[in-house]
Parts: structure tokens; C-alpha cells; sequence
């Protein structure tokens, strides 16, 4: 069975709607004051087969600001955006599925990562110094920084590494997020409970925060 991510459009109700516009005025920083202003989309997730992620995009701002939100089998809703800790209260009213095989796990994984981050902009994964991807347009203090992050960092990044735990699986990889380099571990119980032990390895680098995003010889990489 092939497991896949998608997504669709979606109505919300004026329960639902309202109920998003609480979780924002209370967690969702970034979106406040764009309640009246944003579309809704589903995620289309083989995992929850009562419950729903719902993603809440901006339509009057370019680029779109976002941000996901649970949706649970008894209508309530929670903030995703910044708050694992809402997905472990999802899980206990939708345990679930496919998270028995390694293919499921790290698909969930990294995609509950994505809807519980608190970065405005998406993470972009390194496997190697290499991949990271400067600013185009450099000052002498950026290139001693890149320097200084090749010399002391270019042996640490490595390709993800997965292993598992007597509970589920373990995710180690590199990223950048919010100009950080970072070294993240995942830690999928399987339950789908989700813990997240960030490693922060270097701050203020001269990368694009990922407001936008290109093709760049055959790579998406942020560029903007």
C-alpha cells in the first residue's frame, strides 16, 4: 500500500470557522488579525480516519502566510502551529494508523513536524554543508560566516538517520529554520505521539528565511 499526502479544499463550517479564529486569537500570533481573510484547505492523510488537518492560509498576502489546525472527531479545534503537545491531545481522540512500518512512521513524522512547527516559514532539509543555500548577494562578514560553518560543521551534517526504538522510530537530520542550523531528532511512538529535541548548531547564517521558494538546479530550495 502506498501512503501519499495530499490536499483539498475545504468548508468550513461557521462552527469550525469559529473555532479557529479562538485557536488563532490564542496561539496563532502571525495570523491574527487575518481572520476574516483565509482559506481553508484538508490534508489528505492516511493516518486520522475521524479526525482532520486543516491548513489555514492567508489570501491577501503575498507570499501566503499558514498555519495547520486540528480538527477533532467532536468538533473541536486546536492550534497545531507551535503546539506538539496538541497533537498528542489529537492522537487520544483518533489514534493513528500505519505507523507499524518504517515508510508510515517517517511519513507522519516529518508531516506532524511540519503542522507542530513554529516556524512561519517551512523548514528546508541539508544532508551536507553543500546543500545549504547562501544568500545570493554576500557581505564580507556573511562569507566569514560560511566559512567558520564549513570549518566547524561540514564533517557533522550527515544524511538522515532512522532507527528504531522499542516503541516506534527515531529521525535524526539537519535543517534550517528561521537562519538556524539545526540538528533535529524525531521520536514517533507508536501511538503517534511525537516528540521533537532540536540541537540548534549555528544562528544568524546568511540563508533566506523560506518565504519563497524555487527550483534551483533541480533542487526546491528557499530564495526568499
Amino acid at each position: 500500500m502506498t501512503l501519499d499526502i495530499s490536499s483539498r479544499a475545504f468548508s468550513a463550517s461557521p462552527q469550525v470557522r469559529s473555532g479557529i479564529e479562538r485557536a488563532i486569537q490564542s496561539a496563532v500570533e502571525h495570523l491574527q488579525g487575518y481572520e476574516s481573510e483565509l482559506a481553508f484547505q484538508e490534508v489528505v492523510q492516511p493516518f486520522f480516519t475521524r479526525a482532520r488537518i486543516i491548513d489555514a492560509m492567508t489570501t491577501t498576502e503575498f507570499p501566503a502566510m499558514r498555519a495547520h489546525f486540528a480538527l477533532a472527531p467532536s468538533g473541536e479545534v486546536r492550534a497545531l502551529f507551535g503546539a506538539i503537545e496538541n497533537l498528542a491531545w489529537l492522537v487520544g481522540t483518533d489514534r493513528p494508523r500505519h505507523l507499524d512500518t518504517l515508510d508510515g512512521a517517517k511519513l507522519y513524522a516529518f508531516n506532524a513536524d511540519f503542522w507542530t512547527s513554529d516556524n512561519e516559514w517551512r523548514d528546508f532539509r541539508v544532508a551536507s554543508v553543500d546543500e545549504i543555500y547562501w544568500r545570493t548577494y554576500l557581505k564580507e562578514a556573511d562569507e566569514q560566516r560560511i566559512a567558520e560553518v564549513r570549518r566547524e560543521l561540514a564533517g557533522a551534517i550527515t544524511p538522515l538517520e532512522t532507527s528504531e526504538t522499542p516503541d516506534g522510530v527515531r529521525l535524526k537530520f539537519w535543517l534550517l529554520a528561521k537562519c538556524q542550523l539545526i540538528r533535529r531528532e524525531l521520536i514517533v511512538a507508536r501511538s503517534g505521539e511525537l516528540t521533537r529535541i532540536d540541537d540548534v548548531r549555528a544562528s544568524d547564517l546568511p540563508v533566506y528565511e523560506g518565504k519563497l521558494w524555487e527550483m534551483i538546479d533541480g533542487r526546491l530550495v528557499p530564495s526568499g
